[in-house]
């Protein structure tokens, strides 16, 4: 049985953790397959994640005997009474919150730090952490509603394991692989943007704002569960999408008109610009 802790419970490390209450990997003695989870051990209480994560946790004992999630009096008694540690510290802040830490070497690490590398990360932890047992992950939001896609680097069964209760996984079999898909990351708010840009659209032609904000978010989920269908088995399914949209058709002019306007060749270059952010140049 694994004992995992949080150090850091920030936006993600809160969403990974609201999700754990939510999963049934929690709802048994032992699981099947990979990954046993005993305890969840917080940072320090003070953030209003980590009460948020309790107050949910006192509403739900009853129906989960088998976990226990608390808070911890300090950063080092999460490192002391766990095997397994999410760190999820901003990575400016990263090596001077590690560095301060005493780690044994049976531990595993999982850094959600987007710009820091597992060499990094082992040089933190003064090298006392075998540097097979560190991991880089990138889990979002999303993982709190159990529908979350996390990338893990580099590939691991038990990791995959846990993450796969809260979504879903992608295991990644290199750095510069990984660097390369965590940029895709960085347009979910623009994806989110767009859609406030449609909702307000339809509010000015009139229709109310709770209505065209549902029907929006429930259009593009419609729209993505045709890729995410067949996403497996077909690694041209966007490019065959597009090609079924009808010739002459709505679709298609749109398709047409962002083409002239450049819109197509601003996002490659935003795509260009989020990897150098997230390699830290």
């Amino acid at each position: 049985m694994t004992k995992l802790g949080f150090l850091g419970v920030g936006t993600i490390g809160h969403a990974v953790a609201r999700g754990l209450l939510e999963t049934d990997l929690i709802r048994t003695d032992k699981n099947q397959d990979g990954f046993n989870l005993e305890a969840v051990v917080l940072s320090p209480r003070g953030t209003k994640n980590v009460q948020d994560l309790m107050q949910v946790y006192s509403s739900k004992r009853n129906e989960i005997p088998c976990l226990r999630f608390e808070t911890a009096k300090s950063n080092q008694e999460v490192i002391d009474s766990c095997d397994w540690v999410i760190v999820g510290v901003h990575h400016k802040n990263i090596e001077e919150i590690l560095s301060r830490l005493e780690f044994r070497d049976s531990q595993v690490i999982i850094s959600l730090a987007s710009a820091v590398s597992r060499e990094d990360i082992f040089r933190y932890c003064k090298k006392k952490i075998k540097q097979e047992a560190i991991f880089r992950a990138t889990p979002l939001p999303a993982c709190r509603h159990l529908h979350g896609t996390t990338l893990i680097y580099p590939p691991n069964e038990e990791l995959t394991s846990l993450f796969n209760h809260l979504g879903s996984t992608v295991s990644v079999k290199s750095s510069e692989e990984l660097l390369k898909l965590q940029t895709a990351t960085a347009f979910m708010g623009d994806f989110y943007e767009r859609k406030v840009v449609i909702t307000n659209w339809l509010c000015a032609q009139g229709v109310d704002k709770m209505t065209s904000a549902s029907y929006v978010a429930k259009l593009f989920s419609t729209i993505i569960s045709d890729a995410t269908e067949a996403c497996e088995a077909d690694q041209d399914i966007f490019e065959n999408l597009v090609k079924e949209q009808t010739p002459g058709g709505l679709n298609e002019a749109v398709i047409a008109e962002q083409k002239e306007w450049g819109v197509y060749d601003l996002l490659k270059q935003s795509l260009d610009l989020s990897k150098k952010r997230f390699a830290g140049a």
